[in-house]
C-alpha cells in the first residue's frame, strides 16, 4: 500500500469492514487491478457518459449540469443481530451437533428434535444429531433439515426445532401445565404493536406432507395450555397462512395467500426462497406477505397477495405459548416442514422489503460540473455506516488514477476542483456493503462545460 491513509481516517478504524475498507483506500495500479477483479454478482459496469450541458461563465453561479445514472446491481446478505432482532438462526454448525444459539436479543438455544410419544397429549423429545450441518444456499452456509417423518397417530410429522426457553438443555412443548414445558413467560414483550417473521426455506412441494391437514410449519407460537395459543406462519395446501389463534383453542386461518405457481417468483421444488410476513401496527395495523426466489438479481422481496388491512397483533399478551420452527409447537410435533430451513428471524418492527436479505448496491451517483468545479452526490446504500473511497483519472482506467477522499458515507457529497476546465475528467466510488464485500462503482465521465469568451 501506498502508506497515504489519513491519520485522522486510520486512527478511526476500529472493525473489521472498516479495516477491510482501509485495504482499500489508497491503491496502486497493481492493487487495483485486483480490486477491479473482486466477487460480485455483476461484471463491473461500462462508463456512463455524463452530459454537461454548455453555460455561459456569467451564469456559471446559477446553472449546474447534473447527470444520475444508478447501476442495477444487487446482492445478498446473511444477517447481523440489531435492537430489534428477537430471534436469529442461521444454523452454521456441523452434523452431529443438536442445537444452535439465538443469536437476538432474547439469548437462549433451540433444540432439534424429534417427538417420541405417539400420544398427541404428551410430550416426549429427544434430541437428534442429524438435523443440523446440511448444505444450505451457497453462500448462506449450513442449514437445518426437518424431515416428515409422522406416523401412526401423529401423520402430520415428528421433527422440529424447539426454543428451550427455560435453559435446562431439554425441550418441552406447550402442553397441558406439564413441568419443564419451554413456554415463553415473557410472550407480552415479544409483539409490542409490529412484527416480522421470516425465514428461507427449501421445499420439496408446497402441498401438504403425508396426512397433514395443516401443512408445513415454519414458525409456530403455540401452545395446548389454555389461553396460551397465538400466532403461526405456515405453508398450507400451496398457501401461506399466518394464523392469530388469540387464545382460541380451535381457530379458523386469518390471513391466507396463493403461492405463486408462475412468473418470476413461481414456486419450484428444491430451490431456495424467502418469506415473510409482516405486521404493521401503525394507522389501525397491516400486514403484508413476501415470497421471493433467493437470487442476486432481486434487489428486494417480493410482495404476495394484497396489503390486509385492520389488527393482527396478538391481544393474548398475556399468553405463554411454545416457540417451534419448521413444525407446530402445540401438543405432540405436527406439521413438519419437511425440508431444508435456513436464516430464521423473528423482529419486534414492521421490515420493509430493502430490510431482508436482498439488497440493492446501487448509489444513484450524481456529477454536477462547471469549469473547475465538481460536486458528486450519493445516496447512502442501505446497510453501509463507514467510509466511501473517491478516485479520479483522466481517463476511464484505474492505472494511475488518483485516491481524493475517504469520507463517511453519510455524508452524500464530495467537492473537487479540477486542475483544468478544458478536459475530461473520470470518478470511481468505492465501499465496503453491508455483507463485507468491497464495492466500486465508475467510472463515471464529466465532460468539460464550453468556455464562454466576452
Amino acid at each position: 500500500m501506498s502508506g497515504l491513509l489519513p491519520r485522522l481516517v486510520r486512527d478511526k478504524i476500529r472493525t473489521p469492514q472498516l479495516a477491510a475498507f482501509a485495504r482499500h483506500c489508497f491503491l496502486n495500479a497493481s492493487e487495483a487491478a485486483l480490486v477491479s477483479d473482486f466477487s460480485a454478482p455483476n461484471p463491473m459496469p461500462t462508463p456512463n457518459k455524463i452530459r454537461v450541458l454548455p453555460i455561459r461563465r456569467h451564469l456559471a453561479a446559477l446553472a449546474v449540469a447534473v447527470a444520475a445514472a444508478p447501476i442495477t446491481q444487487a446482492a445478498l446478505w446473511t444477517y447481523t443481530s440489531d435492537a430489534n432482532t428477537l430471534h436469529l438462526y442461521t444454523f452454521e454448525e456441523q452434523s452431529g451437533m443438536s442445537s444452535t444459539a439465538n443469536l437476538g436479543t432474547k439469548g437462549g438455544r433451540v433444540l432439534t428434535v424429534k417427538e417420541t410419544s405417539t400420544d398427541t397429549r404428551k410430550s416426549e423429545t429427544v434430541q437428534r444429531a442429524d438435523m443440523l450441518g446440511h448444505t444450505g444456499l451457497a453462500g448462506f452456509g449450513n442449514a437445518v433439515k426437518i424431515a416428515h417423518v409422522g406416523s401412526g397417530t401423529n401423520p402430520a410429522g415428528n421433527e422440529g426445532v424447539g426454543f428451550d426457553f427455560n435453559g435446562n438443555g431439554f425441550y418441552s412443548q406447550g402442553m397441558f401445565n406439564r413441568p419443564a414445558e419451554d413456554r415463553i413467560t415473557d410472550f407480552r414483550t415479544y409483539f409490542p404493536g409490529s412484527y416480522t417473521l421470516e425465514a428461507m426455506i427449501n421445499l420439496p412441494s408446497i402441498a401438504n406432507p403425508g396426512g397433514a391437514t395443516n401443512g408445513r410449519s415454519i414458525i409456530s407460537f403455540d401452545s395446548s395450555t389454555e389461553n396460551s395459543r397465538s400466532v403461526f406462519f405456515r405453508v398450507s395446501a400451496g398457501e401461506l397462512h399466518l394464523v392469530n389463534a388469540n387464545n382460541n383453542k380451535s381457530v379458523g386461518i386469518s390471513l391466507v395467500v396463493a403461492i405463486p405457481t408462475a412468473g418470476p417468483e413461481a414456486f419450484e421444488p428444491n430451490v431456495w426462497f424467502h418469506v415473510a410476513v409482516v405486521h404493521d401496527a401503525a394507522d389501525g395495523g397491516s400486514t403484508q406477505f413476501y415470497w421471493t426466489r433467493v437470487d442476486p438479481s432481486r434487489s428486494q422481496a417480493t410482495p404476495l397477495g394484497p396489503r390486509f388491512t385492520g389488527p393482527q397483533t396478538p391481544n393474548n399478551v398475556t399468553a405463554s405459548p411454545a416457540l417451534a420452527l419448521g413444525a407446530d409447537s402445540r401438543h405432540a410435533f405436527s406439521e413438519s416442514l419437511g425440508g431444508l430451513l435456513d436464516n430464521v428471524r423473528i423482529s419486534s418492527v414492521a421490515r420493509g422489503p430493502g430490510d431482508f436479505i436482498f439488497y440493492s448496491q446501487d448509489i444513484g451517483l450524481s456529477v454536477a460540473r462547471d469549469g473547475h468545479d465538481i460536486s458528486l452526490g450519493w445516496t447512502p446504500p442501505k446497510g453501509v455506516t463507514n467510509l466511501v473511497n473517491i478516485y479520479r483519472h483522466t481517463k476511464p482506467e484505474k492505472d494511475g488514477r488518483i485516491q481524493l477522499a475517504a469520507i463517511h458515507v453519510d455524508s452524500g457529497t464530495f467537492a473537487d476542483r479540477l486542475p483544468s476546465d478544458a478536459a475530461p475528467y473520470w470518478y470511481w466510488v468505492g465501499y465496503i456493503d453491508r455483507s463485507g464485500n468491497y464495492v466500486e462503482h465508475g467510472p463515471y465521465e464529466a465532460k468539460p462545460t464550453s468556455v464562454w469568451q466576452p
